[in-house]
């Protein structure tokens, strides 16, 4: 009698984290905004992206360093051409 008791309360339980699970998932959905050239980014190839202290978002790419503040993006490339860059070695 108690292991039935015990094994229907376990049951009742698991049923009901596991609806609460899904409805917190649901919760969680997670939306992305594809960003591309026609946005502002220098190239739709995007090697390492990191967050400095400050909230900036830096993307490395094949054209540059980007630098996204959330609404637009800045771009930096080396001149090889100019006589002052050395590259690190």
């Amino acid at each position: 009698m108690f292991a039935r008791l015990f094994f229907s309360i376990v049951l009742i339980l698991a049923d009901s984290l596991m609806i609460y699970s899904s409805s917190k998932e649901e919760k969680l959905a997670l939306n992305f905004k594809y960003f591309g050239v026609s946005d502002g980014l220098s190239s739709n190839e995007v090697n390492r992206i990191s967050q400095d202290s400050q909230g900036f978002i830096w993307c490395a790419t094949n054209n540059g360093l980007v630098r996204f503040d959330g609404y637009e993006f800045a771009s930096f490339r080396s001149n090889y051409n100019d006589p002052a860059f050395s590259p690190a070695i």
